[in-house]
Order: structure tokens, then sequence, then C-alpha cells
């Protein structure tokens, strides 16, 4: 680890790939076109991550992709991208209407699988480590949801036990990658 501060001012173009059953359009795109349409780039890269973690802890827990039709899409947009040859213009306005498409259909597929498994999922809880915790309560400040839904998602987030289930842990983690990477206007 370095404790030196980089002298990187733009940050590195990761691979543009991902697994489609844990990947979101922003996997598939270069960090410029990103640029043009996200105000942090760094929060998309991470927010991919977190998307990949949903999916696998789904996954995990029900045996099945909790995208099962949008993973699809992924392959249709990819195609999409690749027939662009660096337009960057013409990439942003595909990016922002492909990108649309997909988390249409994510928010449609996560309710749905949700709802089937919720009992399921409202069995199996987990104790947070603190670390965890205060992750989540530094989402919550960007977080725009009712203050009910507020009140109680910090009442978990600050309890003793840390105690929460699954539903609600997926719940939380697609309401945070979805506020910040479905846009519906650009």
């Amino acid at each position: 680890i370095s404790i030196y501060e980089s002298k990187i001012k733009k940050l590195e173009q990761p691979l543009l790939a991902g697994t489609p059953s844990y990947a979101t359009p922003s996997n598939f795109v270069p960090n410029e076109v990103l640029e043009e349409v996200f105000d942090n780039v760094d929060r998309i890269l991470h927010l991919q991550d977190w998307h990949a973690s949903l999916c696998m802890i789904y996954l995990t827990i029900t045996g099945t992709s909790l995208f099962q039709y949008s993973k699809n899409l992924l392959y249709e947009f990819v195609k999409s991208f690749q027939k662009m040859q660096n337009k960057k213009d013409d990439f942003v306005v595909v990016f922002k209407n492909k990108n649309c498409l997909f988390w249409n259909s994510a928010q449609n597929e996560f309710t749905k699988r949700i709802f089937q498994k919720e009992k399921y999922l409202k069995e199996i809880e987990v104790v947070l480590p603190s670390e965890t915790c205060d992750l989540f309560l530094e989402e919550m400040k960007n977080l725009k949801i009712q203050s009910k839904d507020r009140h109680q998602w910090i009442n978990v987030f600050k309890s003793q036990s840390k105690k929460i289930n699954a539903y609600n842990i997926l719940i939380f983690m697609f309401k945070v990658i979805t506020q910040t990477m479905h846009k519906t206007k650009f």
C-alpha cells in the first residue's frame, strides 16, 4: 500500500468487460463516455462492483440469476458499442439510451424477483461488520428516500446487533445503485 498521493490525476481505464449476469452497461464503455454522462466516474466504477455483489448475493441465496432478461440486453449493447468505432458523440447518445433501457428492465426484474423470494430472503439474517454499517450510513447521505424508510435504515445500521436480513440488504444496495446509475434525464 502506498501512502503517497498519486501523481495520476485521471482514473485509469479498467478492462471494458464484465460477466453479463453481474454487469451494467457502464462496464462496457470507456471512462471518457462515463465522464460525459455522470458526475463522478469513480462512483460509477464503485457501483459497478456493488451491482456485481448484489447479483452474487442473490444467486448464492436463491440459486437463480437476479437479472435473467436484463443481462441479455447487454449482448445487444456491446454489439451497438462495437459499431461506434470511437465516435464519442454517437457513443454517448447510444450509451444514454441503452443505459436507460437496461435500468428500466433491471428495476422491473428486481421488483419481480425480490417479491417472489421475499419470504425466503427475509429468513436469512446476517450481522454486518461495523465498517459495512459505516459505509452504508455514508451512503444514506446520498440516498433520496422517504423519511420513514430513511429512519428505518439508519436504525438498522446504528443498532447494536447490526442484524439485517438479505431482503433488506438487497433492497438497500439496489436503491443506492439505481439512484446514481439509472438516469432518466440527461
